[in-house]
């Protein structure tokens, strides 16, 4: 599972700038016609996708897809909009590959203004992989 919040683009600065990542907001013009074909305001908010392997039992069977997809409905809090992923083996190994990384350089508890130049430099990259990856898989799967 990934939260979208945490995939806000991350404005990088090289060290010894005032300010060191710092999230950046989206310049953001929505019509009313975006509204109403439900294009969310900040893509960030609110959002959490799931991937599950998808040709792995038991995710492999069509019932149990779509009891996972109930208990998600039935268990996600109501105000935050959820997308499935059901991805092959090769998809959901480099999901993984470009996923572990990024998870431990945001496990890193020294905060951000105090990490060295090689570290902030390394959860960028990261960050810019996981982004990539992730736009490649909607874009798949959702056009």
């Amino acid at each position: 599972m990934v939260e979208h919040l945490l995939l806000r683009p991350l404005q990088y600065a090289p060290p010894g700038s005032v300010s060191l990542f710092q999230p950046s907001l989206l310049p953001l013009e929505f019509t009313e016609n975006d509204i109403l074909e439900d294009v969310p305001l900040y893509p960030y908010h609110h959002h959490l996708s799931f991937f599950f392997p998808g040709e792995f039992a038991p995710f492999n069977f069509k019932d149990f897809k779509a009891y996972t997809e109930r208990i998600l409905e039935e268990e996600v809090p109501a105000h935050l909009v959820f997308t499935v992923y059901w991805l092959t083996e090769e998809e959901y190994t480099s999901l993984d590959a470009t996923l572990q990384p990024w998870l431990e350089q945001m496990a890193n508890p020294v905060p951000l203004p105090h990490r060295s130049a090689a570290a902030q430099d390394a959860l960028h990259l990261t960050h810019t992989a996981l982004v990539s990856e992730l736009q490649t898989l909607h874009t798949r799967y959702h056009g």
